[in-house]
């Protein structure tokens, strides 16, 4: 099988994921080519507008003279117009099959508290984005979303954009797509060695998500101060990826608690930040937005103990049975849940339910669900 894999926006976690998505089609398909064609990670606008004529241009570029084989598949994601891609690719690729993996949408990504751009990036999310998407989706022969949560929010998205339109709504077009999509997450990575037991671990709170507005850096340092107050010796790691300034939340809090910060920034080796993961107590998440929350299954994966919204994704990555002591409501049921889990931990029953429901994430799962969109495929 000849795959061609086109990212607009390669870098963290789309990168990570057709570097997943390789190793496991390669599990199901020892003789499998699976070929990437990526633009730099930057520019995120843009490559919405226009990285269409980019990828169609180097993938045409390739088959221009047959000296290569012809894709079996291509497979685009979040950020790239499947429906021009398809309309520039020359007639030998545009009969090819090709796959939507949605990491993202922008209809329900939150919009950047920056006054001077929110009203324009407003008008763009109600009237021009939702288009997009449903470019993206009715070119594909299948789309894919990272979780169900995702998949959810997308449609009700589209619907309510129809909705809203003056004439010609789109909308029966929508209902006509529904066996077409699938929930495949992206896979995680799991121990290869025992982990350390609570008691082993440091007194350790876990932030390790990008250091963005849509994260909730206010919320999640306002919990700490607080928590802080109660409990001095609470130590804080602080990882994830930062690609501009630091929010001045993560700074200040730096400058005012140096004695509490067991790790702060962005590790560049995977193998420091797993093991990093593994150091710590308890991930209390405060975010606005999460379509897959991969950085809390990872931290989940290495034994830190998950304390959730209860909203967006979040309830379905916890156990049914541990909702009502691993998701949260409100800010005092936040401290009030961080103060008990940071001393107790979690029974070994409890660990174990965490346990058997991260197994859905785990490579040999999310290969097998490939595998069968592959055969209605052929």
């Amino acid at each position: 099988m000849n795959i061609y894999f086109l990212e607009a926006y390669d870098t963290g976690s789309h990168r990570y994921f057709h570097q997943k998505l390789e190793e496991q089609l390669k599990f199901l398909k020892k003789d499998l080519k699976f070929h990437v064609i990526s633009l730099k990670g930057r520019h995120w606008r843009w490559r919405l507008q226009g990285s269409h004529f980019q990828l169609a241009n180097d993938l045409n570029s390739l088959f221009k003279n047959n000296n290569n084989e012809k894709p079996d598949l291509i497979i685009t994601t979040s950020l790239t117009d499947s429906a021009a891609l398809r309309g520039l690719l020359s007639a030998k690729l545009r009969s090819v099959p090709l796959i939507q993996y949605m990491h993202e949408n922008q209809m329900s990504y939150p919009l950047a508290p920056n006054e001077h751009v929110y009203q324009r990036d407003h008008l763009i999310r109600e009237h021009i984005i939702p288009a997009f998407h449903l470019n993206q989706i009715l070119a594909a022969d299948y789309t894919i979303f990272n979780s169900s949560f995702h998949q959810r929010v997308f449609f009700e998205g589209l619907e309510k954009f129809c909705l809203s339109r003056p004439d010609y709504s789109p909308l029966s077009l929508i209902k006509d797509l529904k066996e077409k999509i699938h929930v495949i997450p992206i896979p995680i990575e799991f121990p290869n060695s025992p982990l350390p037991t609570f008691s082993e671990r440091k007194n350790c709170v876990l932030w390790n998500h990008r250091w963005e507005y849509d994260k909730n850096p206010h919320g999640f340092f306002q919990f700490a101060r607080s928590l802080l107050a109660i409990k001095s010796d609470v130590n804080f790691c602080l990882l994830g990826e930062n690609n501009h300034s630091p929010p001045p939340e993560f700074t200040k809090f730096k400058n005012d608690y140096p004695q509490n910060i067991t790790a702060y920034g962005y590790l560049e080796s995977r193998q420091a930040y797993l093991k990093q993961l593994s150091q710590n107590r308890l991930l209390p998440v405060t975010s606005y937005h999460d379509f897959l929350g991969l950085s809390v299954l990872e931290a989940m994966a290495f034994g830190v103990i998950p304390l959730l919204p209860n909203r967006l994704v979040y309830p379905e990555l916890i156990p049914s049975e541990l909702h009502s002591e691993l998701l949260y409501d409100s800010e005092a049921q936040l401290l009030e849940r961080s103060l008990i889990l940071l001393k107790d931990g979690l029974q070994p029953s409890k660990t174990k339910l965490i346990e058997d429901h991260l197994q859905q994430y785990h490579q040999t799962q999310t290969a097998t669900a490939w595998a069968k969109l592959f055969r209605l495929l052929e």
